[in-house]
């Protein structure tokens, strides 16, 4: 899977993401993406919160 961008697009307290920010995304795993959070941090994220560009 080549770096696929991500728009956030969801409003979740508890996922450390900026609404509307793109992420970059090169791997999925359990039907979710390994994204690099605000926090510096990999983390799974499910496919909903996010459009992909």
């Amino acid at each position: 899977m080549n770096k696929r961008k991500l728009r956030y697009i969801r409003h979740n307290p508890l996922f450390p993401l900026t609404f509307g920010k793109v992420y970059e995304c090169d791997w999925m795993e359990y039907g979710m993406y390994w994204i690099r959070d605000d926090k510096d941090e990999e983390y799974l994220y499910p496919l909903y919160v996010f459009e992909i560009l």
